[in-house]
């Protein structure tokens, strides 16, 4: 035998037995599946398989990883694999776009992401949290250290805080601050090492923090606890004495807390200052059949209701949020109508509020807002303004409001307010906008103009119900305003503020009562036409009981007497305030005093949702506030007392205040009666005289007054452009510049706004901006621009290049606080229509979208929890609807992502939510399975649940199930929707197969129950003909088995 025999019969040999092992391991491998048991996969070389990938089209073709970070894929359901790509680290995950299955893209490492667009062969890098571009971080607070231009803070939401002592060149992450979530860190002027900053709990915690480091945050104390709290959405620290901060608290009930001893010790600022504003007289109704019944409508707080005089309040729904005037139909007090300032609308109760219903819309006649509802029986007067709040239109409707008639006629202005004598109703008094008064008595088809009356702005006019002959009035007198109340050289009202009387129909007019500030309502007692009541700023209540020869004083009691609103009846009494909501007292007809009830005052209370703190660096009694709801307020007395300045200011209604913002303002630091004050989706205005009036500032030329409407004396235009550039855009922060040109830098968003010339002229100030979404802008003190984004970090402006270079990284993804679980996961979702439409769920910066196939990203976390994101689903038949599962239950989006809301009733507290599921039949029905998050408690476990209504509620399916462990995925066959299958931490595969109502373990032919927990969204799959599952396991990689409904149809 010669030697090339002896060796070709050993290769043959050889290739013998190899083939004898392949048909052995695959007979092995079919007998497995035969037999109904899991069969293990192996890659190439016998190696470990983990996370598998299934492609959306082809079920033989399946991707996966080998244990050195090899992409494999398989064109045979797993027989055989080759290696597609090599060198990569940790995966968390691997998706197939539904739409294209040559598209697919890995999370590798956590945070990078790589894509392919050929299934396979060639890979791209397309996020780098480290590298340029999308980085998941948002900036929701900038703090630039005023005595130290290289020392930063920023906080990257869901993160924590970061310290740059380099300006930004390198960053070290804050670890022991233990915040996460935050609006709000302030540095001391003085000392860049000291530094306090906010908290915002998880929705499992129900307090909030300030907390404060003195060493530049190496070591952080609690400094302020505050229980029953939403979060601390903002800091200020005085900046003429850095031992006094203030903290602004949100929840059922906003507070503000003071500290003058740098944090050692906290009080509220002012106990009875609810951020609750009954702006003006219209707004306060009592029902004239019943006085413990009134009605209030407040300053983007709601219409609220009492039963009991004002011991408690209920808000009414279905009603505008900000309604400018209620009135009541004085024959039947079940009907009661709501002027709505949000939009041109009027809204009709028929059940004493209980629901309400649109009944008139004027927006057709461009109205802008309807500022004044009266209703006298059947037949109801509205009056609205116009775009510039001076033209507007009066509206009669003499069937309830189902028709209206234009009885506007020659009036020159819009109407204030108006009165009808109830001894002849076809005769009208109604004051104009802003000055002046007019007379009809012919039901409005004409009007004659009172000459003399008081040369005011009167807020009230009222008819003696005894001799109509009588009239009162009261307003504001005594200042001047410019051109934009459409007189050429502006308008003095020489008359001062105070109630006004005349004899003789309105032909001539006498001042009764002489007010130190604004008079805003006037009323005559129903039993006693001589007895008078008038609401004052600043003198409170003021009574009268002979006409208005002489008038008392009743405050005793009141924690307030900057009164707004006055409504009484009989021996009841209502007034309105400035923040302080409504105070109810008992009048005594026999002395005609008051005694004021301190147990039904103070109230109603509304939910504050955000507030911004501002002190005055010229001024520290001087503290400005802007509130949601509330809207702006200032105290001139260290916070003793507070003054709504929302005159002629628009009502801004955001889903989300926290997210999306509301008001926004800063002062000039070089003259702080400048105020520069932005709005979402409104506009920006700028006051001159510290918010005590306002005109827009939109930026048409200022001899046009184009938005003069939203000002007085001390105001002017200056941000919005005469194309409109600003108005319209969501305004976040604003920056001025303490040196000249004194330039101010709007950031929103859709972009940051630059002005160099008061507002008149804007310029788009974005060149080399990633994203339009800025939440912050600042200076630091040596001159340099900063701005924060959503989902890129930090940029710096470059004035060299005149560009925007985004700074270096954060850095430090997984060095999350020692006592918080790192959950290192991220969720992808590609539409299943749209190729370039993705999500992405991070572990705690929330969701972000993008609609150009990963070119730029937008974040989507309005109304949402401040948690991360664990899973991401679409509704099965409508990709518009979104579920994610968070660490406190699943959300849930029915717009595409824009807004979201929590599902959680029936969940248990702090549940991390791996899958969830959606019955084929019929997806109402859902399924989903968490973990505790980590914390080891008795009762207190992972769940499986179910739900019959599309997620509105939930309920436990555990049945036969151990607790105590994590549920990593659930799963509906895509043929059977009764056969369920649950991956669990520790115990293997369970199968349901009655809908979750028991389940038994599925664990033939497993080598290890353990699951590959790291890897969530792949721990199991069912193959895209629902012939196989596969799983994967903690130590032994990918198992596959054939699936109930395909091993019943071979039955």
């Amino acid at each position: 035998m010669s030697n090339q025999n002896y060796f070709t019969r050993i290769i043959l040999f050889i290739l013998l037995i190899v083939s004898l092992f392949a048909i052995a391991f695959v007979f092995g491998s079919l007998l497995g599946e035969e037999q109904n048991a899991w069969v293990q996969m192996k890659g190439p070389n016998n190696g470990i398989i983990n996370i598998v990938g299934i492609d959306s089209i082809n079920p033989d073709i399946l991707y996966a990883i080998d244990a050195e970070g090899g992409i494999l894929k398989t064109t045979d359901r797993g027989n055989t694999w080759n290696e597609v790509s090599a060198g990569h680290t940790f995966f968390d995950e691997l998706v197939v776009s539904p739409k294209d299955p040559e598209k697919i893209w890995i999370v590798d490492g956590v945070d990078k992401v790589f894509e392919t667009t050929d299934g396979g062969s060639t890979w791209d890098q397309i996020i780098d949290p480290y590298g340029d571009g999308f980085r998941f971080g948002s900036v929701y607070a900038l703090a630039p250290a005023p005595s130290d231009p290289d020392t930063i803070y920023a906080l990257k939401n869901g993160f924590g805080i970061f310290k740059s002592i380099d300006s930004g060149d390198s960053w070290r992450f804050l670890e022991q601050s233990e915040v996460d979530y935050t609006y709000s860190i302030a540095v001391d002027p003085t000392d860049p090492d000291v530094v306090y900053s906010g908290y915002n709990p998880k929705p499992s915690q129900d307090w909030a923090m300030v907390r404060q480091t003195i060493d530049g945050g190496e070591s952080w104390r609690t400094a302020l606890m505050v229980p029953n709290s939403n979060g601390i959405t903002s800091l200020a620290i005085d900046p003429n004495n850095p031992e006094t901060i203030y903290a602004g608290s949100r929840g059922e009930v906003g507070e503000i807390y003071k500290s003058t001893d740098t944090g050692n010790s906290w009080s509220t600022l002012n106990e009875h200052f609810t951020m609750c504003t009954v702006w003006g007289q219209p707004q306060l109704i009592v029902d004239p059949n019943d006085t413990s019944i009134a009605y209030v409508a407040t300053w983007l707080g709601g219409t609220w209701k009492t039963i009991d005089a004002g011991e408690t309040w209920t808000l009414l729904r279905d009603v505008p949020v900000s309604s400018t005037a209620l009135s009541l139909n004085p024959l039947n007090s079940n009907v009661i109508y709501s002027a709505d300032r949000t939009e041109p609308k009027l809204w009709k109760t028929t059940n004493a509020g209980s629901s309400w219903e649109e009944i008139a819309d004027f927006s057709g006649d461009g109205a802008f807002m309807v500022n004044r509802v009266l209703a006298d029986g059947d037949t109801i007067y509205v009056a609205t303004f116009g775009p510039d709040l001076h033209g507007g239109k009066l509206y009669k409707s003499e069937d309830s409001g189902s028709t209206w008639t234009d009885i506007s006629s020659t009036l020159p202005r819009a109407v204030l307010d108006v009165a009808v004598d109830q001894t002849n109703r076809d005769t009208l008094y109604i004051t104009l906008h802003p000055h002046g008064a007019n007379k009809s008595i012919d039901g409005g088809k004409t009007w004659i103009e009172l000459e003399n009356f008081p040369n005011i702005g009167a807020y009230d006019i009222e008819v003696d119900p005894v001799d109509p002959t009588i009239l009162y009035a009261c307003g504001a007198g005594g200042f001047w305003v410019p051109d934009w109340c459409r007189e050429p050289e502006g308008y003095t009202f020489n008359d001062g503020s105070g109630v006004y009387k005349s004899t003789d129909s309105g032909l001539t007019w006498v001042k009764i009562l002489k007010t130190s500030n604004e008079c805003r309502a006037i009323r005559i007692h129903p039993s006693d036409h001589n007895v008078l009541f008038a609401a004052a700023m600043d003198d409170g209540l003021q009574i009268s009981t002979d006409g208005g020869n002489s008038w008392t004083t009743h405050n005793t009691g009141l924690d307030t007497n900057v009164l707004t609103s006055c409504a009484v009846s009989n021996e009841k009494i209502y007034v309105g305030t400035q923040g302080c909501g409504v105070y109810s007292g008992k009048v005594d007809t026999d002395q005609w005093s008051v005694v004021w009830q301190p147990d039904l005052s103070n109230k109603p209370v509304p939910e504050v949702y955000s507030l911004l703190i501002g002190v005055d660096p010229m001024n520290s009694n001087r503290i400005f506030v802007g509130a949601c709801p509330g809207g702006l307020y200032r105290s001139d007395d260290g916070g003793s007392t507070f003054y709504d300045k929302n005159f002629l200011t628009p009502s801004v209604i955001s889903d989300d205040p926290l997210r999306q913002g509301f008001y926004t303002f800063a002062l000039n630091p070089n003259d702080t009666n400048e105020v520069w004050l932005g709005t979402w989706g409104k506009g920006l205005y700028k006051s001159y005289d510290g918010m005590d009036f306002g005109i827009g500032a939109h930026g048409k030329p200022f001899s046009m007054r184009w938005w003069a409407m939203l000002g007085t004396k001390d105001f002017d235009i200056g941000a919005n452009i005469a194309d409109m550039k600003i108005y319209g855009t969501h305004i976040n922060q604003i920056a001025i510049d303490p040196k000249p040109p004194h330039a101010v830098y709007v950031a929103t968003e859709e972009g940051i706004f630059k002005t160099i010339d008061d507002g008149a002229t804007w310029i788009d100030f974005n060149n080399g901006l990633d994203t339009p979404q800025i939440r912050t802008i600042s200076i630091t003190s040596d001159g340099k621009l900063l701005c924060g984004s959503l989902g890129y970090e930090l940029y710096y402006y470059d004035a060299t290049d005149e560009r925007w270079v985004q700074m270096n990284a954060f850095g430090n993804l997984s060095a999350i606080q020692n006592d918080r679980p790192i959950y290192p996961y991220t969720s992808l979702l590609f539409h299943p229509i749209e190729p370039d439409l993705i999500y992405f769920g991070t572990s705690y910066a929330g969701i972000y979208k993008s609609t150009d196939g990963d070119q730029s990203w937008r974040e989507i976390n309005v109304d949402r929890t401040k948690d991360g994101v664990l899973s991401l689903v679409f509704h099965p038949e409508n990709p518009n609807t979104l579920y994610a599962g968070t660490y406190n239950g699943i959300s849930r989006s029915m717009d595409g992502g824009a807004h979201w809301e929590m599902l959680d009733q029936g969940w248990p507290a702090s549940q991390c939510v791996f899958s969830i599921a959606f019955d084929p039949v019929d997806p109402n029905v859902m399924y989903a399975c968490s973990k505790n998050g980590g914390i080891s408690l008795v009762g207190f476990h992972g769940t499986v649940m179910k739900s019959t209504d599309g997620g509105s509620s939930w309920f436990s399916i555990n049945n036969e199930l151990n607790l105590d462990q994590e549920f990593y995925k659930i799963m509906v066959d895509k043929y059977d929707n009764d056969t369920l299958y649950l991956a669990t931490q520790k115990e293997g595969v369970f199968i349901s197969r009655n809908g979750g109502d028991s389940w038994l373990t599925w664990n033939e032919g497993l080598t290890n129950l353990g699951t590959a927990g790291n890897k969530v969204s792949n721990t199991m799959v069912q193959s895209v003909d629902g012939k196989y599952i596969y799983f994967n396991s903690a130590e032994s990689g990918v198992f596959r088995r054939i699936s109930a409904s395909a091993d019943a149809d071979k039955t």
